[in-house]
């Protein structure tokens, strides 16, 4: 009883711990201004439109994620994906919140800024799926796409970046260079902070058993 409870105990640490790096993340690409990622700047793109806040319609858009990746796999929509959405999203709230005022005008500056949001969400990713709860809307939509057309992770995430780069062109979000990079340099990064993030969680399962 006393390793189930320590690995649950484990589990919901990396995930939370995880999600809130990955919103923080989030929130500090926003504040960089250097372009957010592709279903980010939908998110935001809608914000500006209709001024509900950017955790809500994270919430749409996963919502939507869910439900086309569902239709894609011929099964009934995971709607437990929005678990994670929620939690996310109100972290991004809070800190988009904390860091308001916050203004970087030297593209150095927002080039070094986007850069350090894009590490903090990649561990953060890296981490929270180490806790093996509800995926995340957006993963669960890729490997929707990766199933349909039988291709591989790579090819199925520049889709789906590819899909959110045109919704949040049609909504004016803040598309910038960052938007394009991220749609090649987040995939390598998640996969190497994913393996760091497993092997400590091993670690501390071995250390405390």
């Amino acid at each position: 009883m006393k390793t189930k409870s320590h690995k649950l105990f484990f589990r919901i640490m990396f995930f939370v711990i995880g999600l809130m790096l990955f919103a923080f993340g989030i929130a500090v690409t926003i504040v960089a201004d250097f372009g957010v990622s592709a279903w980010d700047a939908v998110s935001v793109g809608l914000y500006e439109h209709f001024h509900l806040s950017i955790g809500t319609w994270m919430n749409v858009t996963s919502l939507l994620l869910i439900l086309l990746g569902g239709w894609l796999r011929h099964e009934r929509p995971k709607l437990s994906c929005m678990i994670t959405s929620f939690v996310m999203s109100g972290f991004v709230d809070f800190f988009v919140w904390l860091m308001n005022g916050v203004s970087i005008s030297p593209w150095i500056g927002k080039l070094t800024l986007f850069l350090v949001g894009v590490i903090i969400i990649s561990i953060g990713c890296g981490t929270y799926l180490v806790g093996d709860f509800a995926p995340c809307p957006i993963d669960y939509f890729m490997v929707a796409l990766r199933d349909k057309f039988q291709t591989n992770i790579r090819t199925a995430m520049t889709l789906c970046e590819g899909s959110g780069f045109i919704l949040a062109f049609l909504v004016s979000g803040p598309i910038g260079l960052g938007t394009l990079l991220s749609v090649f340099i987040y995939g390598p990064l998640i996969q190497y902070f994913h393996q760091h993030a497993k092997e400590l969680h091993q670690s501390l399962l071995y250390r405390f058993p």
